[in-house]
């Protein structure tokens, strides 16, 4: 039940900070939406496999569709049950498929 309350804010949070550093605001979306995908990954979704698979999908699709970057197939690490699945993949394939792209022009 906290998650529920938690997870929000905590992306809130986050997307605010990355717009103060001056990161656009759809590359801020998705990055805010990888952090949450791995803190997800760690605690709730980690116990729901298939919901975390499912998502785990989705994210690799909008990091590959907004960055047109290779960099979103390792995500896809994350449908393999290992202890992986504890690193923050999603996070770390982001920035390298956002490398240098991230701030405003």
């Amino acid at each position: 039940m906290l998650y529920l309350i938690l997870v929000p804010v905590i992306a809130f949070i986050i997307f605010i900070i990355l717009k103060f550093l001056g990161v656009e605001t759809g590359k801020a979306i998705v990055l805010t939406l990888a952090i949450i995908n791995d803190l997800l990954d760690l605690g709730l979704i980690g116990v729901l496999p298939i919901i975390g698979d499912f998502y785990d999908i989705f994210m690799t699709f909008l990091i590959f569709a907004t960055s047109k970057s290779l960099w979103s197939i390792p995500t896809l690490l994350e449908l393999i049950p290992s202890p992986h699945e504890l690193l923050p993949i999603h996070t770390v394939c982001t920035l390298l498929a956002y490398r240098g792209k991230l701030r405003k022009k």
